[in-house]
């Protein structure tokens, strides 16, 4: 079924789509592209879209835009742990502040906080101030007058118990040992009355004077003095000073800033001061308490999941690196024959398993790299025996393995050996031998035949065409007797006609002129011209001019 015309957006023409091709496409199983990093999915290609939008190995931007990108599944570590832009919580005021701002944030609450403390703590201190001078008041006031002072009680003193006992007067009771007594429980009460009376009116002032203090209760209303009746009431003494409050203990200052009596010193620095030391429970080292979090941001051995989802976790943070490089089973990893050609890539776990299916082909890739080096060291072991500077118009070829040379000679028809280049000076002109082991044309199958060959040098351009000049080649005896050795020579001088000696050509093969017949394969064997299986021949060009003046 075609749908409708649509257009080619390449060359504007006109197009249909096949809706059943577009379903079947749809409904093709393909992999995640994040395959490679460890992604397990496969599906329809209709849901590769919406996979990939959840997808754990997807790459996306750090949520606090500190412009790092990273994979899904690492994002949630690298925000708790490793953002610049990550929120820490405040030691002190316990809010979540941005780490770029943590320190100057510390500073300044811990500056407000300090100066919070030390307002309540003078507040404290003019509270107890002023109760000291009110109780000071009243013992002043009771110096005058005996320690124990009982009032007139004009009342009528009720007692239950026996009726028969005639009742006593006032005067004549507090003259007796239980009125003494009774006395002193009375003017005991009248004190423990007074007091609570006098702290009540003090709290009440207090909370009057802190900044958004409850009002006082009103269940139970203040009484006045006047409101007892006629009581014994005990005016104090000043041999027997005021029990002493919480208010008037001696308080002490935490370097934190908190203010305490001197009981709660020990359960403060054990448990609440925010600068106490702790002692990391990973790498031993003893922090702040309040810079334990960042600590643990930090310490390198904070355990730590592998960042490549190997599986793999309580990693401390200083091995992560050497994990991931050389234990991490999920880590691509590329087949150890690379260098012969394979492009295979593969979790670590994988490796083994590539190496064992593919024996055979990595074999024949190393083949194939062998043939290839050994030809490259013939190449270059050729490039290095020519580089011998042989620019002094004279080369002595040493030709090694001839019996060898001769037999292949014999076997392949015009088989033929090259001599190292060499110029005849410096800047001058550039010749090569050639020796048929085998003879060539008139020689072929009785005599080595030897050739001077004319190549394309560098400095062509300079020289005097066609070459003029005088060339020698010889076959040297090696007798160790110099009386008795006759070196075969041959010399000529090339006429200005022959093209072999004109300026050469890249794209001629130029044949070079010499002897067919230079020396017989008798002669050769009949006398010491072959020694150790190697013979040496002589060019010599004499020239009287290379470049024009």
């Amino acid at each position: 079924m075609l749908s409708v015309r649509s257009w080619c957006i390449e060359n504007n023409i006109g197009v249909y789509l096949d809706e059943s091709s577009g379903k079947k496409i749809q409904s093709l199983t393909v992999f995640c592209r994040h395959c490679g990093q460890g992604c397990k999915w496969k599906g329809p290609l209709r849901k590769l879209k919406a996979h990939l939008s959840t997808c754990d190995f997807g790459v996306i931007d750090c949520s606090n835009k500190c412009g790092v990108q990273l994979m899904r599944n690492q994002l949630e570590e690298h925000v708790r742990n490793l953002c610049s832009n990550r929120y820490v919580p405040c030691a002190t005021c316990h809010q979540d502040i941005l780490r770029e701002e943590h320190e100057k944030h510390s500073r300044s609450c811990t500056k407000e906080n300090t100066s919070t403390a030390s307002k309540l703590r003078q507040h404290i201190k003019n509270l107890g101030r002023s109760r000291h001078d009110s109780l000071s008041f009243a013992s002043n006031s009771s110096q005058d007058l005996p320690p124990m002072r009982a009032t007139s009680v004009p009342a009528q003193l009720n007692f239950v118990g026996r009726t028969d006992v005639p009742q006593r007067t006032a005067e004549e009771w507090h003259g007796t040992t239980a009125g003494r007594r009774r006395n002193r429980r009375t003017r005991q009460m009248s004190f423990e009355r007074d007091f609570n009376i006098q702290e009540t009116v003090q709290e009440e002032e207090t909370a009057r004077d802190l900044p958004d203090s409850p009002p006082p209760s009103q269940g139970a209303p203040l009484r006045r003095r006047a409101d007892f009746g006629s009581q014994v009431v005990y005016m104090g003494s000043s041999n027997n000073p005021p029990p002493q409050t919480s208010t008037e203990r001696e308080l002490f200052t935490c370097v934190c800033g908190a203010l305490m009596a001197n009981e709660e010193i020990t359960t403060h620095m054990s448990e609440e001061c925010p600068k106490r030391l702790t002692l990391c429970q990973y790498c031993r080292k003893q922090v702040g308490h309040a810079e334990l979090q960042e600590h643990l941001r930090d310490c390198p051995r904070f355990p730590l999941s592998c960042p490549n989802s190997c599986g793999v976790r309580q990693i401390p943070r200083e091995d992560v690196n050497r994990h991931v490089t050389n234990d991490c089973s999920a880590i691509l990893e590329v087949c150890p024959f690379k260098f012969a050609g394979c492009g295979h890539k593969c979790p670590r776990a994988n490796i083994n398993r590539h190496l064992e299916n593919k024996t055979k082909e990595h074999l024949n890739l190393m083949c194939k790299l062998s043939v290839k080096q050994s030809k490259e060291i013939n190449e270059l072991q050729a490039t290095v025996k020519h580089c011998k500077p042989f620019n002094q118009g004279q080369l002595l070829w040493k030709i090694d393995k001839f019996a060898a040379c001769l037999e292949t000679a014999k076997e392949i028809s015009g088989y033929e050996i090259h001599s190292p280049p060499f110029y005849t000076d410096q800047y001058g002109y550039k010749f090569m031998i050639v020796a048929f082991p085998n003879g060539n044309g008139s020689g072929e199958g009785t005599h080595l035949s030897l050739y001077v060959r004319l190549l394309v040098g560098e400095y062509d351009s300079l020289l005097k065409w066609p070459f003029l000049g005088d060339i020698t080649l010889t076959l040297i005896e090696q007798s160790p007797d110099a009386s008795k050795q006759r070196h075969i020579s041959q010399n000529f001088s090339p006429d200005p006609k022959w093209t072999s000696f004109h300026r050469p050509k890249k794209s001629s093969n130029t044949p070079g002129f010499g002897y067919p017949q230079f020396a017989a394969h008798e002669t050769l064997r009949t006398r010491k011209y072959i020694v150790d299986d190697a013979i040496f021949i002589r060019a010599t060009v004499e020239l009287p001019q290379i470049i024009e003046a």
